[in-house]
C-alpha cells in the first residue's frame, strides 16, 4: 500500500507543479505586456462629454470666497468647479 500512495503522491506533486508554473507563467507574461501596452485613455472631449452638466443656479460661492476660505496663501494650483451627487462642489489644491 506504501509504493501505490508514493506513486500517487509522486504524481500528484508533479502535475500540481506543472499547473501552478503555467499559472506563474501567465501572470508574468500579462504584467509584461501591461509594461508595455498603453492603458487605455479618455481624450479630454470624451471625458467631458460623460460628465454632468454645471447647474449654475445652484453655484452659491465664487473662485475668490473659495480662495479665501481655503486659507491659501497663493492661489491654488487646481481650482475647479464639479458636480457631485447633483451639487456642485468647488475642488481646490494647494500649490504646495
Amino acid at each position: 500500500m506504501g509504493r501505490i500512495a508514493r506513486r500517487w503522491l509522486y504524481l500528484a506533486h508533479r502535475w500540481l507543479g506543472v499547473a501552478t508554473c503555467l499559472l506563474f507563467a501567465v501572470w508574468f507574461v500579462s504584467g509584461a505586456v501591461m509594461m508595455y501596452v498603453p492603458f487605455p485613455a479618455l481624450s479630454p472631449a470624451e471625458r467631458l462629454a460623460g460628465l454632468d452638466p454645471i447647474d449654475w443656479r445652484a453655484v452659491r460661492v465664487g473662485p475668490a470666497e473659495i480662495v479665501r476660505r481655503a486659507g491659501l496663501a497663493a492661489f491654488p494650483r487646481v481650482l475647479a468647479l464639479e458636480m457631485a451627487d447633483g451639487a456642485p462642489v468647488w475642488r481646490v489644491e494647494a500649490a504646495d
